[in-house]
């Protein structure tokens, strides 16, 4: 049990919703938790997470990255291609929101199920 031997840190987890639980568990004995990959932006808040650290930005600073990557490479329109869930639905209203700003435009905007390759449509 990693409670019960002397731990500085503890490394992972992978996923925002294994995070988010283990930085809890871990902060109840003041170990800070330090994610490769999780980028949920509730793991920012640090009065329910003051032991969770990241080494990638959070997931809500991802699609301006994304859209100024664009418009510097000169690209005008795009397509926007997402999962069925909370996080793609985010990206693609973000993606809506920013390219507007920039001037640039979304041609086409089709969300898919992973798995089901029925559910993208042409």
């Amino acid at each position: 049990h990693w409670a019960s031997v002397s731990t500085d840190c503890i490394i992972g987890a992978y996923t925002s919703g294994s995070s988010g639980p283990l930085a809890i568990v871990a902060g109840i004995e003041q170990i800070p938790v330090v994610s490769f990959w999780a980028t949920a932006a509730t793991l920012s808040d640090k009065a329910t997470y003051p032991y969770f650290g990241r080494t990638n930005p959070s997931g809500d600073q991802y699609p301006e990255g994304i859209i100024k990557f664009i418009a510097d490479m000169g690209w005008r329109s795009f397509g926007v291609l997402y999962n069925d869930d909370s996080a793609g639905r985010f990206f693609a209203s973000s993606f809506q929101t920013l390219a507007g700003n920039d001037g640039l435009e979304i041609v086409t905007s089709q969300q898919y199920t992973p798995g089901d390759v029925f559910s993208i449509q042409r």
